[in-house]
């Protein structure tokens, strides 16, 4: 399996809500910016693509968009960076 390739994405909505209770992915997807960072997504649908946020939840979201898009492989960081760094696992600044 390949390595999954880090697309660059906004660290969170920006607060904004619709004013039904439940926002539809494109939404969501269109709230995150995530039809601009289609280019940088692997061209194979197979590839693995991680989504990744700040506690995890956001980037169910992302999973949702990207499996829209076809992509099967598709999961999101469990807990996000927030369980990443209490691991002790390292970042890097943006």
């Amino acid at each position: 399996m390949a390595n999954p390739q880090p697309v660059p994405l906004p660290t969170g909505l920006s607060g904004g809500k619709s004013p039904e209770a439940f926002r539809t992915i494109s939404e969501v997807a269109a709230e995150l910016d995530l039809p601009q960072h289609v280019g940088d997504l692997p061209e194979d649908l197979d590839a693995p693509v991680l989504s990744v946020c700040q506690r995890g939840n956001i980037s169910l979201s992302g999973v949702l968009y990207l499996q829209s898009l076809g992509y099967r492989n598709a999961r999101s960081v469990t807990g996000g960076t927030n369980a990443w760094l209490e691991r002790g696992f390292t970042t890097e600044s943006a």
